[in-house]
């Protein structure tokens, strides 16, 4: 059974266009355009409403509650409120080299994973075969990206801070600060 795009790919000679037809394209094509616009404008907004949530939970109501001299707080409809030291580390895409660098030579190169790929041409069944069979018995498998997983990067962040060791907050992306941590009762 074909379906319409088969039956137009199909046809020999192009369909007779109507004015019913050409007002039906008009009218579903507009609708795409204002789908795309309002998609648009709602992942704008939540990019606003994200970035002005970190500023609360970060910048503003622990700034409020260290002027209140509060460290808890409990609203009258339950949920408790808990200024609590947050640590976040990600290497900018810009600094990896030397990051890597800064890592390997301060003896922390075991936080650097890394993936091996290998891509070959079309019709290179057999080059890619014989390569991935190679490296497979030799234990590997093949794909090559270096790169540090941000929550492993933040758990050496965050101990590195607790010895007070000194590290390139700047490089590593490092961003040490307190947030508002909301307990819903």
């Amino acid at each position: 059974m074909n379906n319409e795009v088969d039956v137009l790919a199909d046809a020999e000679e192009p369909l007779p266009v109507t004015e019913d037809s050409l007002a039906q394209v008009n009218a579903a094509a507009k609708v795409l355009l204002e789908l795309r616009s309002e998609v648009a404008e709602l992942e704008a907004s939540l990019a606003d409403a994200k970035m002005r949530l970190e500023n609360q939970e970060t910048r503003v109501l622990p700034d409020t509650m260290d002027s209140a001299g509060f460290k808890k707080f409990t609203l009258i409809t339950g949920e408790e409120i808990e200024i609590v030291p947050v640590i976040r580390a990600n290497i900018p895409k810009e600094k990896e080299q030397e990051a890597f660098g800064w890592l390997i030579n301060n003896g922390h190169e075991d936080l650097i994973k890394r993936d091996v790929t290998v891509n070959f041409g079309r019709g290179d069944y057999a080059e890619a075969d014989s390569l991935v069979d190679a490296l497979k018995a030799d234990g590997y498998t093949p794909k090559d990206k270096q790169y540090v997983h941000w929550q492993t990067l933040t758990a050496f962040a965050k101990e590195q801070i607790e010895k007070g060791a000194d590290m390139p907050h700047d490089l590593l992306g490092v961003w040490a600060g307190r947030k508002a941590k909301l307990k819903v009762k």
